[in-house]
């Protein structure tokens, strides 16, 4: 069901989905979803707007409790053993973790949606929502929990139980701020204000009650016709001076603006000022780096130069000793060539020379014969003349020592 713009009137959200009695049901503002849960184990999300059913899952075991967060994107749903964290996107439901919680029979998201809930027993367990540890274990409670507020700012969380009691604990000290009872009045719900510390709660009485959880010495408060026709009239009052005190704050704020506009002026004015003085450093420093950029530039020029002329001048120098190595080459091969060709003169020359040592061993052995071995002049020779001339005979024989007349 929702409440369409006529007011007071109530139409059916989307077609019937459940077939049985509806457990548990939660909503988020920011994303105008509805999320339900039914006794026969159906999980559904609606849009509030449309009344188009975006999702329903089916699970093999009993559903007891769900919440979701303002952002419409995560999800706690409690088992009869476990609870589940679960993330919605895309109009897919996708688990994440899973908690063994035997049985947990309400969850509650908190408002800023960084806590949650979770009634185990008689003993509240509240978790971290980014961490997912226990931060607080709450107990005091003496029957069946049946409802969870949490304040705005998530400081105070409330529950109402079967016997009607309410308990009020403020999470920054873990104690029990308040027990709420009243005779002859058994309290079912309860709600907080999203702008207050302040709590509404109702019961099997025609009257409803509210609490300042702010402070420690507030008591309920019921309110009958008459009473309300009274809180009517100092409304009116409180409205009509909440609109002199809202002209005056407005005056204020008019002024206040004003001022915070020549303020934005004046900063504005300021930082054209400073942005033209960035840009005047900033071409400053380009030029600088330009310069210092053509500086660096030329010398490298001329260091590629020197490179350059230097490269050229080994060049040169391994060409000219190309040039010598290539004329003592030459000078080596003309060289052999001369040696072949004295070579090829000398072989006759040589041949000579042997036959002209032979020749003349020959003649010395003829000589020694002679010289060493004469023979006797009164055999053969009775004068010198004839020994002179015979040695003559023997050296003409050979072709060194020509003969001469003489």
């Amino acid at each position: 069901m929702y409440i369409s713009r006529e007011i007071g009137v109530l139409t059916q959200l989307g077609p019937k989905v459940h077939y049985k009695a509806i457990t548990g049901v939660d909503m988020s503002w920011h994303k105008n979803r509805v999320v339900s849960v039914s006794e026969d184990r159906q999980l559904c999300v609606w849009n509030a707007k449309t009344g188009e059913s975006e999702l329903c899952e089916k699970y093999n075991m009993d559903v007891i409790g769900v919440t979701m967060d303002q952002t419409g994107f995560y999800l706690y749903i409690g088992f009869s053993h476990k609870v589940n964290f679960c993330m919605l996107r895309y109009k897919t439901l996708t688990m994440k973790r899973s908690f063994d919680l035997m049985p947990c029979s309400r969850i509650r998201f908190s408002v800023t949606g960084s806590y949650v809930a979770l009634v185990n027993n008689l003993d509240v367990l509240v978790l971290d929502n980014i961490y997912f540890e226990p931060v607080h274990v709450l107990s005091g409670n003496t029957s069946r929990i049946t409802k969870l507020a949490w304040s705005y700012k998530d400081d105070y969380l409330v529950s109402c139980a079967a016997d009607g009691s309410i308990i009020q604990w403020k999470l920054s000290t873990e104690d029990r701020r308040k027990c709420l009872t009243l005779e002859n009045v058994k309290f079912v719900d309860i709600a907080l204000s999203f702008c207050r510390d302040v709590l509404v709660a109702v019961g099997n009485s025609p009257y409803i009650y509210t609490l300042d959880l702010g402070s420690m010495e507030s008591q309920l408060v019921r309110c009958n016709n008459k009473e309300r026709s009274a809180l009517k009239t100092e409304l009116r009052t409180l409205k009509n001076n909440n609109r002199s005190r809202r002209e005056r704050l407005q005056i204020e704020f008019c002024e206040e603006f004003v001022q915070q506009a020549l303020k934005v002026k004046q900063l504005q004015l300021e930082i054209q000022l400073g942005s033209q003085q960035y840009e005047r450093k900033r071409e400053q420093i380009m030029e600088h780096f330009e310069q210092e950029k053509n500086k660096e530039m030329r010398m490298f020029n001329l260091e590629q130069d020197k490179k350059k002329t230097y490269m050229n001048h080994l060049e040169d120098k391994v060409l000219q000793i190309q040039d010598r190595l290539l004329s003592k080459i030459r000078k080596q091969f003309q060289l052999k060539d001369c040696l072949a060709e004295v070579s090829n003169k000398l072989i006759p020359s040589h041949k000579k020379l042997v036959h002209l040592e032979s020749e003349i061993d020959s003649t010395l052995q003829d000589l020694s014969d002679m010289l060493f071995k004469p023979p006797k002049l009164s055999q053969k020779c009775n004068d010198p003349q004839d020994f002179h001339r015979r040695v003559r005979v023997v050296l003409t024989k050979t072709s060194c020592f020509p003969c001469q007349n003489n």
